[in-house]
């Protein structure tokens, strides 16, 4: 039965169980098939366990951890000690199959809570030990995988090569282990991502995730359309990194209007307005940042507060709308002009024929309206550049735009500047001296970088992707800024 569990076979497991005798442990079982196959979240915080049979009592122990977890994540420390307490006592009997399903819900508390990396690690190699199944490896592989990422955490240069090498190594054990089309998938959706924000392969990440996205619709359960749901939201992530903003635009609206988390809606209408943005459709992008404020303000103070807090300190809301209705406005008048220039322009090409006089004449109304375009789609370009402050002014009294700064880095006694036009330069100073001449969309992602909101694609646990590709790492002493 927990074989059938552990490797999600639901369909065997929901004929297992009907042979348990037990109510309560019958009860369990099925409120996690139902969650299972629907995602239905049923509250068993008022469950009394009436169970004397040792094995039983403790998987239904279990069980109810699992179920509670999923009504109250913020309770993680208490459900890793009930879980180790479990894990203690399934130790003493030498319950395996157990031990194995046991520790692999704690590795994931672990992995979601990844401050303590040794306690991870321990914990990794405990699972290793007791591996007796494709399923048991399969998962080990996978926090391994996810253990060096965090590892890098720390490092200003990135992943290594040697590293990269050992995740290669690891996600092919991975897919060795892959016992159904859902693992398979699984596989495929973690690799996507390694490859797109580590190996800056973004084909390949799109090829995986169709790949995912197939295998994934082979098991119509709930662990399976959450997973197409997530290939298809990053999937639209890396066409807009592919500066295919048409496609992504799809992709994006379809997961916003599929998507019932509120957390995943706000970020979804996030990317939406960039997308937008990026196009030029400053009317969209403008209604699409709207919704995401509209989104965030719906949501529960207390409940999601590091979530409003990430997307508050990403944006400044008054004046980030403020300026894109002022790009909607212009952008609309522009269209207007457009409008009517055409008819003015069809005009002069039809009386041309008739009289040269005349021709001269719309010809010259043509220029004149043409330099009315040019300098309102001029305007449009200086208002998009707009930022809080225009320029900065170092010790050296060398003036560097704002706009065009991308990140800082801190060398010995020096700052270095990088700049969106690719150049870079080299002044005497101390980051936290300029630091207090940026506005608020330059933060502190390192005790060595800062970095403009403004240029950032993609925050990861332990990278920066900026929109010309450059890494900058985040380190974890300042990930709280993000």
């Amino acid at each position: 039965m927990l074989l059938s569990y552990k490797r999600l076979e639901i369909e065997s497991l929901e004929k297992q169980i009907s042979s348990i005798e037990n109510l309560k442990l019958k009860q369990l079982f099925q409120y996690e098939i139902a969650f299972q196959k629907t995602g239905e979240i049923v509250d068993t915080n008022s469950l009394n366990l009436d169970i004397v049979d040792e094995r039983e009592k403790r998987i239904g122990q279990y069980l109810l951890t699992i179920l509670n977890s999923r009504i109250d994540d913020k309770k993680s420390a208490t459900q890793i000690s009930q879980l180790l307490k479990l894990l203690r006592e399934a130790e003493i009997v030498s319950d395996t199959i157990y031990i194995n399903l046991v520790i692999q819900s704690i590795n994931e508390k672990l992995l979601n809570n990844s401050k303590n990396l040794s306690r991870y690690l321990n914990y990794i190699n405990v699972a290793e030990d007791y591996a007796q199944d494709s399923v048991d490896v399969f998962y080990t592989n996978l926090h391994k995988i996810f253990y060096v990422e965090l590892q890098n955490d720390e490092n200003p240069s990135g992943m290594l090569p040697d590293e990269i090498k050992e995740i290669d190594s690891l996600f092919k054990q991975v897919r060795n282990n892959a016992i159904s089309p859902y693992f398979i998938a699984y596989a495929q959706s973690m690799e996507s991502v390694f490859e797109s924000f580590v190996k800056q392969d973004q084909v390949r990440a799109l090829q995986l995730n169709d790949s995912a996205r197939i295998n994934y619709g082979k098991r119509p359960h709930y662990y399976s359309r959450y997973g197409i749901q997530s290939v298809n939201f990053n999937s639209a992530i890396l066409l807009f990194k592919l500066s295919k903003f048409e496609k992504a635009i799809k992709l994006f609206q379809h997961a916003i209007n599929n998507e019932h988390n509120l957390i995943y809606k706000m970020e979804g209408y996030d990317w939406l307005h960039k997308c937008y943005d990026s196009i030029g459709d400053y009317g969209n992008a403008y209604s699409a940042f709207k919704r995401m404020g509209e989104v965030k303000d719906s949501l529960n103070l207390l409940k999601h507060a590091s979530e409003i807090e990430a997307i508050e300190s990403k944006y400044d809301f008054k004046e980030k709308e403020k300026e894109l209705a002022a790009l909607a406005l212009n952008n609309q008048k522009l269209v207007n002009k457009q409008n009517v220039l055409v008819p003015i322009l069809m005009g002069v090409i039809i009386l041309a024929s008739l009289v040269f006089f005349l021709y001269r004449k719309y010809r010259s109304k043509s220029e004149q309206l043409e330099g009315e375009q040019s300098e309102t789609l001029k305007k449009l370009d200086e208002i998009k550049s707009i930022v809080v402050k225009n320029h900065i002014v170092l010790k050296d009294k060398r003036k560097v735009y704002v706009a065009d700064l991308m990140f800082i880095k801190s060398e010995d006694h020096y700052l270095n500047l990088f700049l969106a036009d690719g150049n870079n330069y080299f002044v005497r100073g101390k980051l936290k001296d300029i630091k207090e001449e940026l506005p608020p969309n330059f933060i502190q992602c390192h005790r060595s970088y800062i970095v403009n909101r403004n240029f950032v694609k993609q925050q990861m646990a332990t990278i920066l992707l900026l929109l010309n590709g450059e890494r900058v790492p985040v380190s974890r002493s300042f990930k709280d800024n993000f």
